[in-house]
């Protein structure tokens, strides 16, 4: 670790290719989460190579171009650079920036990549189906909770390959990339009282959470809900949400719908 102050300045001129990298992607908002340990090592690894290449190629410019003996250096660069200081100098300045610069061009580009290509997979039958197209965002946990669009949602109607039909608000469905014929759908599905405990035959007193996979679907359709419809379905009260948010993250947990190591909350 850094002890001084030039010490400091040499290990954030080492690392700063690995932190442009990681800067370019946050400042996107790469649809891709990444730990703590594996982004540590990202940024070691980032670092030590672009260092490495760029470091490389301006040795061999200043062994070309100058008078840069690239033998000496390898076997004795503190004599090397008592020879040549303000060339090593300039050659370190300029192969750091040059890494950090690239390294920056290169993690902006690659997320961009990947937003087009996650843009691209929202527009499958299965993303526009639950949910408003303008309204489409990359999900870094695979779960999109349709339930936090306040004043939209969808009715979900369901066939089975059993044969059963359920009915549904789309509380939650699962949104990623290579799990094509796997994804599940998450319907908050109402519990009807009869109309011997009710005065009005068909209130809504309680939500069921149904886990449904795609792979038992035979057919579904989808209505839109808003406004007042979408209101008397599931209530109008902020709790409702926060409801189906808890028993979401219970259910899908307990049915192993997601990994239950990713922070969707």
């Amino acid at each position: 670790m850094p002890t001084t102050l030039g010490q400091l300045f040499l290990f954030l001129a080492l690392v700063s290719p690995g932190l442009a990298w990681i800067h370019a992607r946050e400042r996107r908002k790469a649809p891709w989460a990444r730990t703590s340990l594996r982004e540590l090592a990202e940024l070691v690894v980032i670092s030590v190579a672009f260092d490495v290449v760029f470091l490389s190629v301006g040795l061999a410019v200043a062994g070309l171009a100058f008078t840069l003996d690239i033998g000496e250096f390898l076997t004795r660069p503190g004599d090397s650079y008592t020879r040549h200081p303000l060339l090593l100098s300039c050659v370190a300045v300029i192969s750091l920036a040059s890494a950090t610069v690239s390294a920056w061009l290169l993690a902006t580009v690659r997320t961009r990549r990947t937003r087009a290509a996650g843009r691209h997979h929202q527009h499958t039958t299965w993303v526009r189906a639950f949910q408003h197209a303008d309204e489409a965002v990359p999900s870094e946990s695979g779960i999109v909770f349709a339930a936090d669009r306040a004043g939209a949602g969808r009715l979900v109607l369901a066939e089975l390959d059993s044969g059963d039909r359920v009915t549904g608000i789309c509380a939650a469905f699962t949104d990623e990339p290579g799990l094509e014929g796997k994804r599940d759908l998450l319907l908050l599905c109402p519990s009807m009282e009869s109309a011997q405990d009710s005065a009005q035959a068909g209130d809504i007193r309680e939500f069921n959470l149904l886990v449904v996979n795609e792979a038992h679907i035979r057919w579904f359709a989808t209505l839109d809900l808003s406004g007042e419809a979408l209101e008397q379905y599931v209530g109008r009260h902020a709790a409702v949400r926060r409801r189906i948010r808890r028993q979401a993250a219970a259910t899908t947990s307990a049915a192993s719908v997601v990994d239950t190591q990713q922070d969707w909350s």
